[in-house]
């Protein structure tokens, strides 16, 4: 028997879907694909699914037309990855006019700015991530770098072996200039790992990556992880000015994930609550022989405690944190309704959440909206996923329009490989004004 590909809350409308040969998929969340009017769909259009994204790879970058129904193409990019893609968006301030994404040129990693207007692409020096709410600058990672330590999370293309090293000197957070094209190094990784420095951490690769603007820009969240021999990553959460000036860093849990900024001081992620648990936790991983030694002592010893008061002060709380910037966590938002890791934005008037999960044990991700005045958690669909627990799984990565009436979603559900949906949601936010 085949199983049913998705489920909608019977509020929910689907009002369009890309369809046709290619794979359509936006990449990462937190950011509209669709332009302030509502009129256009960007998408990044490639020839295949189910495996990774080789060197010979190309995506083409454009936009749908949601009215007509067609495809303008209006680039190409080899720099990209199936979870992020080419970092493709409309450009601030008014999401309208013209979009970014990046591409490989003369060897190294590049911006594309074009004009959607006018046709002209102008070329910036180095890739971006993050725009400025006000469009004049944008901060960029180091994709050269990450190609060595982030995988899924990497371009491919461009092999520079410089980076290939635990830290690098001039690693970390870039500042991209729009105007002048000048690009500086505003938050060195060298920087953050010296803070509460710890000696195994040296021997492993670091990096910075994740910036996320507050909405008016003032400030921006990052993380810094680092691998470890295993496989997997230890996660610290910063936050520090537009210039990369006042740096705070929150708990030292050893585990963050995705974030979303409620309003210009609060954020929520997905991590852990409980710092004394959490850095005993952190110290047993950051020490193999410990590790080896304590891990099946300290697995009997959590399902025995547990459920007792003297567990809930030694185990870390996993859900979404309350953050407050430069204070630190303040609790756990809709403990026992949100349970799940998922990407989580927020509405601009910070009471509406919308978020998403992994699979579950039958393969479908769900999709969530948590109202936070009336602490209800509104499911608005399952998919079924494949791929999953790949580097070229497809996330749902949700993402509200500008209107935050509709909803974005990037998914496999429907046999044809990744393509994208767009779903009204606003009966659900109507019923509960």
């Amino acid at each position: 028997m085949t199983a049913r590909p998705f489920f909608l809350d019977e509020r929910v409308q689907v009002v369009f879907q890309t369809e046709g040969e290619s794979r359509n998929f936006f990449g990462y969340y937190g950011m509209s694909p669709i332009d302030r009017s509502g009129n256009r769909l960007l998408a990044h259009q490639i020839s295949f699914d189910g495996r990774g994204v080789l060197d010979t790879d190309t995506a083409a970058v454009g936009y749908w037309d949601l009215s007509s129904g067609s495809f303008t193409k209006v680039g190409s990019t080899r720099a990209f990855n199936l979870q992020q893609g080419a970092m493709l968006q409309w450009m601030p301030p008014d999401h309208e006019k013209r979009i970014v994404y990046n591409d490989i040129e003369g060897g190294r990693f590049v911006a594309r700015v074009h004009d959607l207007a006018t046709g002209d692409t102008r070329t910036l020096p180095h890739d971006i991530y993050a725009p400025h709410p006000s469009g004049t600058f944008a901060l960029g990672s180091n994709n050269e770098r990450l190609y060595f330590c982030r995988p899924g999370y990497n371009y491919s293309g461009v092999v520079n072996d410089k980076w290939n090293r635990p830290i690098h000197e001039e690693d970390g957070i870039f500042r991209i200039d729009m105007g002048s094209v000048s690009v500086d190094l505003i938050v060195s990784t060298r920087q953050i790992a010296d803070i509460a420095p710890q000696r195994s951490r040296e021997t492993l690769d670091n990096y910075l990556e994740i910036f996320v603007w507050n909405p008016s820009g003032t400030r921006f969240a990052f993380l810094h992880r680092w691998n470890d021999k295993q496989g997997g990553h230890t996660t610290r959460l910063f936050t520090a000015g537009a210039d990369g000036s006042g740096i705070f860093m929150f708990p030292d849990s050893g585990f963050y994930s995705h974030m979303g900024w409620r309003n210009d001081e609060e954020f929520t992620i997905w991590g852990q609550l409980n710092p004394w648990g959490s850095r005993i936790s952190s110290s047993v991983r950051e020490h193999a022989p410990l590790r080896s030694l304590l891990k099946p002592p300290y697995d009997l010893l959590k399902s025995v405690i547990s459920r007792g008061s003297l567990g809930r002060r030694m185990i870390p709380k996993t859900g979404y944190l309350k953050c407050r910037d430069l204070t630190g966590t303040t609790g756990i938002l809709g403990e026992g309704l949100l349970t799940e890791n998922g990407h989580n934005t927020w509405t601009r008037d910070g009471r509406w959440m919308l978020t998403d999960t992994y699979e579950d044990d039958q393969g479908y991700r769900s999709l969530l909206l948590y109202d936070s005045r009336e602490g209800r958690l509104h499911r608005i669909g399952r998919f079924l996923s494949p791929f999953n627990r790949s580097v070229y799984r497809c996330d749902l990565h949700p993402r509200f329009d500008h209107s935050e009436k509709l909803v974005i979603i990037d998914s496999s559900h429907g046999g044809s490989g990744r393509q994208m949906s767009v779903l009204d949601i606003r009966v659900i936010m109507e019923e509960n004004p």
